[in-house]
């Protein structure tokens, strides 16, 4: 009941401020208030997922007993693993905000059909930062990832086909 009570009065003083403020600016205040809601109830489930993942009894998730847990069909990844993405990722997402944001604003003038204020520049510029930054991050971090795997993949074959040669 207090969840729903904490809501209407959100919903109350968004429709009230909606009486002095342009639309566009309601408008990126729900946004906000969205986006500030979206991060803290994925940083409450990762950290409650992470508690359920670090723990050394799960016997509730074990589903067969010890003994046959070995792999039958292929060796254990290291996908499983919490590993750092380095420098790398960080040069990437940087690269990305940079190049997203010249390509926002170069784009804001040069689609524009008449004279563009500096404040609408300066507006594509920090959204397509952005998410230049967001997209490289993204693109790099599932890359990085996925050929790490390959290359895990690759390295444990050889080693496979070297022991079964005689």
């Amino acid at each position: 009941m207090r969840t729903l009570l904490l809501l209407v009065t959100a919903c109350a003083v968004i429709f009230a401020a909606g009486q002095w403020l342009p639309p566009i600016w309601v408008a990126a205040l729900v946004l906000l208030a969205l986006s500030i809601f979206a991060h803290v109830a994925g940083n409450a489930i990762g950290t409650r997922l992470r508690e359920i993942g670090n723990r050394k009894d799960n016997r509730a998730f074990d589903l067969q007993p010890q003994a046959s847990r070995e792999p039958r069909f292929a060796p254990v990844t290291r996908l499983g693993q919490r590993q750092r993405l380095g420098w790398p990722i960080v040069i990437a997402t940087f690269s990305g905000i940079i190049a997203g944001g010249v390509g926002g604003g170069l784009w804001t003038l040069l689609t524009a059909r008449q004279h563009v204020p500096m404040a609408a520049v300066g507006l594509g510029v920090v959204a397509f930062a952005a998410l230049g930054g967001i997209l490289a991050f993204a693109t790099f971090g599932f890359m990085q990832v996925l050929l790490g795997a390959i290359w895990q993949a690759m390295r444990q074959s050889s080693k496979d086909s070297s022991h079964s040669a005689p």
